[in-house]
């Protein structure tokens, strides 16, 4: 590939003409939803996002902090910040006076915050508290985040993606919107986990995405056809969508915009063999948990489907 066509929209592009009817991204939940995203879906709908972001003050270069957690909605306004030309950045909240995220904005110096305004524990609570004003054009001002003027509003329901209120305005929307980006432009802004104090921001361009999802795919061995299951957030640099923006995968995880289930470890189990996962990404503690599942179902005689490679990382 040469590398003019190392950007997140060349790719996004080129998934969506070649495999356009392909699953590119499978979310499920406890209540048993299972929404699909091809890769036509994947690219219409976040160019449509990016003319909305367009419409209301989004430039290149520009700063987007997305708060929506694993779900169709995230991913979608994730890339759409990308194809408009700006830089998505992982608005994860670790403590509770969400101080982490004021910094974060601080820092950043974020143009647009993306959030579900229903969530009680999220951004929208902590943003309510410092806001200054607001205008009829919709203008916000906040002493402490002198540069954040917009809150773009994420509406969760429960249901197929014909019922998701983002995906019905993204099914009427008229226009889309891909900017014309480098190779070394910025495209993405993770947050590391914060586990020595507030989290550190890292600037990656388009072509450190892919290089990334390169890096994964050797890694993982993954093979043409197999089916990833990998549920880790989509802000971090192992769960953003590289592998797919790089080679096309599918991949399955869950939809932590639902109730989590009761029995976590068990729910995933089931959701990998249902899907036919060959490869999964799972945290240490979830291994131990699930070698112990597999040892119940060896002793019970069940027939167990086989995971070909398991990738883990401690945190």
């Amino acid at each position: 590939m040469d590398s003019i066509s190392r950007t997140v929209p060349a790719m996004l592009r080129r998934w969506a003409t070649v495999n356009p009817d392909t699953p590119a991204f499978i979310y499920v939940d406890s209540a048993g939803g299972r929404n699909v995203l091809t890769g036509s879906h994947v690219y219409r709908f976040s160019s449509r996002y990016a003319a909305i972001l367009r419409r209301n003050g989004v430039k290149p270069g520009t700063t987007v902090c997305n708060t929506l957690p694993n779900s169709p909605e995230g991913l979608l306004t994730d890339l759409g910040v990308i194809l408009a030309g700006g830089v998505a950045m992982n608005g994860q909240l670790v403590l509770s006076d969400g101080e982490d995220l004021v910094g974060n904005l601080k820092n950043s110096a974020a143009f647009a915050v993306i959030l579900d305004p229903k969530n009680p524990k999220g951004a929208a609570r902590v943003l309510e508290k410092r806001a200054h004003s607001k205008s009829e054009c919709g203008q916000l001002k906040y002493p402490e985040m002198p540069a954040l003027k917009r809150v773009f509003e994420v509406d969760f329901e429960r249901g197929g993606l014909e019922k998701r209120p983002l995906l019905q305005v993204l099914e009427k929307e008229q226009e889309s919107f891909v900017a014309d980006v480098t190779p070394r432009d910025t495209a993405l802004i993770f947050t590391t986990s914060g586990s020595t104090g507030f989290s550190k921001l890292v600037p990656v361009s388009h072509e450190n995405v892919l290089a990334l999802g390169d890096d994964l795919y050797e890694h993982l061995d993954h093979r043409p056809g197999e089916v990833i299951y990998n549920d880790w957030s989509q802000g971090w640099g192992i769960g953003f969508p590289s592998m797919f923006l790089a080679h096309g995968i599918t991949r399955v995880l869950l939809d932590t915009s639902a109730a989590a289930p009761e029995d976590a470890l068990a729910f995933m189990w089931d959701v990998i063999r249902r899907e036919q996962c060959t490869v999964a990404c799972l945290a240490p503690r979830e291994l131990i948990k699930m070698t112990n599942l597999w040892h119940r179902e060896q002793q019970a005689g069940q027939k167990r489907w086989q995971l070909r490679v398991i990738a883990s990382s401690g945190q």
